[in-house]
């Protein structure tokens, strides 16, 4: 590169390149301007310039690069820029390079001025710096690639001191791996050189981005004098390309992976781009879709107004605008979408391009119009349901309402708007009502309903069902309420009715044992320390009228009676059926013995006088058991059983006549509580025991059998006779398990004797009424027998004649199988009953029990009487006889005079325990293979 020398003089001049930058220099007179190569921007010259010459001055050299600076000026520069070169000479002589971008385009101004006083800065070797205020870092490299100059924008850049700079090379302010490319700018000195994206590292750490650029400089022999190094700052505008390419990046990805469809539209209305979803929302490929026009993508009847509301927008300016398209997919069939276009100018306001956004709606255009028909169709339904209906406010005033509540309420229907709801109702039950709108508004409940009575009009019915439901808004609180008001006049008084049947006796309207319970328990909680009276009342005989004239006449006997009752009662007592000919009477305020025997007595008064039932005059007696509830009184139903047992004394003690449960029927009831536990814990820990009486043959005099007699073992008393649980027993329905075990244990007793040699023997067991009752009891009976080998005719069942009567009409032929098969069947204490003589026509009996209250009075005529006749009527009926209780020489003499079978009692024996029994048989036993009577 040839060096060229230009002066500096007053006035101006400009020198440009063709097609480059102008170069425009004006400065006063100075002595002597340097040396300087040539840049390659002023390769030519025009204009008034002066002819250049090298010796129209004599000239002291600038430092060298300075026409590199100038070219690196105007290559980073751009509209708006200036910067401005000091040059200083050895006579301190001082001229300006200024660099500025115009209208017409870069400018570089040379002038020539006075300069400030030398300054003694140690960044000014050899008083040749220079300074630059803005543009890029500069560093002046003599031959020997030692630093010369350096100016205070590079101190800026690498964040260094100027003295540590002057001991480094411009490679230690490089990163480290970006070293060797800068490192081959120095490899050839001969020529500029420059390479970018190099990252200058500074002390503190932080990176910027710079062009490092190299340029030879020559001293006037051409040689090679050095190496400006010009350092220029990239990072920001870096960063700007980064950011553009960034948002670029972002938007061709948002443009190719939008959920929605989207095209990019050039402002004629063709279609440059589209996305993804477009082509899956209409069917086609991308290729298929894109350089046509884009409305030729909508419905042919939606294409025109499309064009012109795009045309509008672009002639006026407007950013975009929405709207709702249809489109024409691939199968033909039109689709709904949201259209959104959006216009994209420049910064001169050019419309660069149109971006339609497009959003498949079919569906929700579906879902609205199935929206409105739902809509149409509640609002129908609302309109002619036929219950009432309203919508509230949250305070309870009534918004809208159908025709169905304006005629419950006999208002017209502008008279029933903007009322609140609870006016329409009665005034005791408006709190209620308002009080459950209040829980539902305030969503301490999702729904409530309470029963009111409607007053708004006498028309009106008299009772509705109101329910009510919150209409929440998006923050979960009720903006609207929902009443449903129903006429339930009808089924209140249904339930009236229901509940009246529920809790009364169909056939006497008195109260039934609901009623009596629930009364009971009211009387309890209001009674406090005063106490109340209840009694237990039941007919004599009733049973006899049954039999005698019949059901019909029985039921009109005791609605007659429940009549009655409830007249004799005060006000304020309660008479209920318990069932049968039971009847319960509650008693308030009847606190002490006397006022309540008073109501008893007052009751069997009533009783007394006769009564006509159809054509039917009948006469009927109570017993009545009388309980005071205290303040203590444990429940009504211990109430109510000690009445019932207060009843059954009274019962005992003759019957016609009131009983009061005291301390002493408590005892007593305590003590079967305690026998009934006994029992129980008998049956289950093996506490039970057989006795056994013998039965003497009074033909024979031999003993031919026994009766076997049961015992229960208390742990504290011994042995328990059975007067003492035998009642109990029957009450509990344990008799059934206990007879049972009865049962088996005489047979395998039976089947004891046979091994000890005693063998022939018959035992005779009692049945109670309760063991014929129960299912399958002919299967027991034949089940203990095979069990322990029992041959059926050595056992006896004994029958009381109640046991017989009481038992289901089946009974006689489960007796009459067991009899085929050899058992005996005999009816205990004959002629207690009266129905001894249709018992002998109806059940399969071989024998017959005289009962020793006969026995005991054998010795009289009239009791021998007796005792003749029952012997006589078995004879005639080939039953055989046998006697109980036999305890002197001279009834057992009687009885074998007037033909008597067979005896027993404590004149032969007393019940035993089995081992003692053949001992007690040794007067006698019967002949092989014979069996007693």
């Amino acid at each position: 590169m040839n060096p060229t020398r230009a002066a500096v003089w007053n006035g101006t001049w400009r020198l440009a390149a063709a097609g480059g930058p102008l170069i425009e220099a004006s400065a006063p007179s100075m002595p002597s301007m340097p040396s300087m190569p040539a840049m390659p921007a002023l390769a030519g010259r025009s204009g008034d310039a002066p002819e250049l010459t090298e010796t129209a001055f004599d000239l002291t050299p600038l430092p060298p690069g300075i026409h590199a600076t100038v070219a690196v000026l105007l290559g980073d520069a751009g509209p708006g820029f200036e910067a401005t070169l000091r040059i200083r000479d050895s006579r301190d002589e001082r001229c300006e390079l200024n660099v500025r971008w115009e209208a017409a385009g870069p400018v570089v101004t040379v002038r020539g001025a006075a300069d400030p006083p030398p300054s003694d800065d140690p960044r000014q070797p050899d008083g040749r710096a220079r300074r630059l205020s803005t543009g890029p870092g500069l560093w002046l490299l003599d031959g020997s690639g030692r630093t010369s100059w350096i100016n205070e924008r590079l101190v800026e850049l690498s964040g260094r001191p100027f003295e540590d700079l002057r001991e480094r090379s411009p490679l230690d302010l490089v990163a480290p791996e970006d070293r060797w490319r800068v490192a081959e700018l120095f490899t050839d000195a001969s020529r500029p050189n420059e390479v970018g994206d190099v990252r200058l590292r500074r002390p503190d750490g932080v990176e910027r981005w710079v062009i490092v650029a190299t340029t030879p400089v020559v001293d006037d022999d051409g040689g090679n004098d050095g190496t400006f190094v010009v350092v220029t700052d990239v990072t920001d505008r870096r960063a700007r390309e980064q950011a553009l390419a960034d948002a670029e990046e972002r938007f061709r990805r948002s443009f190719a992976e939008a959920s929605g469809g989207t095209a990019l539209v050039s402002p004629d209305g063709g279609t440059l781009e589209v996305n993804r979803a477009l082509s899956r929302l209409l069917g086609e490929p991308p290729a298929e879709l894109t350089g046509r026009p884009f409305t030729d993508l909508l419905h042919p009847d939606d294409r025109a107004e499309e064009q012109h509301l795009l045309a509008n927008a672009l002639a006026s300016g407007i950013e975009g605008y929405t709207v709702e398209r249809r489109l024409v997919g691939r199968d033909g069939l039109p689709m709904w979408a949201d259209l959104t276009a959006s216009v994209v100018r420049s910064v001169g306001g050019d419309v660069l391009h149109i971006v339609y956004q497009l959003d498949d709606v079919t569906a929700r255009r579906a879902t609205d119009a199935l929206t409105r028909e739902a809509v149409a169709r509640y609002q129908a339904a609302f309109a002619h349901a036929p219950c009432g209906l309203a919508v509230l406010d949250p305070d309870g005033t009534i918004c809208e309402a159908n025709q169905s509540l304006c005629r419950l309420v006999g208002l017209e229907q502008g008279l029933v708007r903007n009322q609140r709801l609870g006016d329409l109702v009665d005034d005791d039950d408006r709190s209620v009502l308002e009080s459950h709108l209040a829980d539902v508004a305030g969503g301490r409940t999702s729904m409530a309903r309470v029963d009111v009575r409607l007053c708004a009009a006498p028309e009106a019915p008299a009772w509705a069902a109101v329910t009510i439901t919150a209409i929440a808004g998006e923050d979960g609180r009720a903006v609207n309420l929902v009443a449903q008001i129903e006429d339930i006049t009808e089924q209140r008084a249904a339930e009236h009715d229901l509940v009246h049947q529920t809790l009364h006796d169909p056939l006497t309207g008195l109260g039934n044992r609901l009623l009596l319970r629930e009364r009971l328990q009211h009387a309890i909680a209001r009674s406090g320390p005063r106490g109340f009276a209840v009694m237990y009342l039941d007919l004599d005989r009733f049973k006899s009228v049954n039999d005698a004239h019949g059901h019909d006449v029985g039921d009109g006997l005791l609605v007659a009676v429940a009549g009655r009752l409830r007249r004799a009662v005060r006000t304020g007592d309660t008479v209920t059926r318990l069932g049968g000919d039971e009847f319960a009477i509650v008693a308030p305020g009847v606190t002490d013995e006397a006022a309540a025997l008073a109501l008893a007595e007052k009751m069997r008064a009533a009783l007394a006088e006769p009564f006509r039932v159809g054509e039917t005059d009948l006469g009927i007696t109570a017993s009545i058991g009388v309980v005071l509830a205290g303040p203590e009184v444990a429940s009504g139903d211990q109430l109510l059983h000690d009445a019932d047992v207060a009843m059954y004394r009274a019962k005992d003690a003759g019957r016609d006549r009131s009983e009061v449960f005291d301390d002493a029927l408590r005892l007593e009831e305590i003590t079967r509580h305690e026998t009934e536990r006994t029992l129980r814990a008998a049956l289950d820990d093996e506490g039970l025991r057989l006795h056994y009486q013998p039965l003497v043959d009074l033909h024979t005099g031999r003993a031919i059998g026994a009766e076997a007699l049961l015992r229960v073992l208390d742990p504290q008393q011994g042995l328990l006779p059975p007067s003492r649980f035998l009642g109990i027993a029957e009450d509990t329905r344990l008799i059934v398990e206990v007879g049972a075990w009865v049962l088996d244990e005489a047979c395998a007793q039976l089947a004891r004797w046979d091994v000890a040699g005693f063998g022939r023997l018959v035992v005779a067991v009692n049945v109670s009424a309760a063991e014929l009752s129960a299912t399958g009891f002919a299967d027991k009976v034949r089940g203990a027998l095979e069990r322990h080998h029992v041959d059926p005719r050595r056992l006896r069942l004994e029958l009381g004649e109640h046991s017989v009567l009481m038992a289901p009409a089946d009974t006689v032929e489960e007796l009459q199988a067991l009899a085929e098969t050899g058992v005996s069947i005999g009816l205990d204490d004959f002629g207690t009953g009266s129905s001894s003589l249709a018992l002998l026509r109806d059940v399969p009996v071989r024998f017959v029990k005289i009962d020793p209250s006969f026995v005991r009075r054998i010795e009289q005529p009239t009791g021998a009487a007796l005792v003749e006749a029952i012997v006589a009527l078995a004879r005639s009926t080939g039953l055989q006889v046998v006697a109980e209780g036999v305890e002197t020489a001279r009834q057992l003499e009687l009885l074998a005079q007037m033909g008597c079978d067979a005896a027993q009692g404590h004149l032969f024996a007393p019940a035993s325990p089995p081992d003692a029994i053949p001992r007690g048989l040794g007067v006698g036993r019967p002949p092989a293979g014979e069996v007693g009577p």
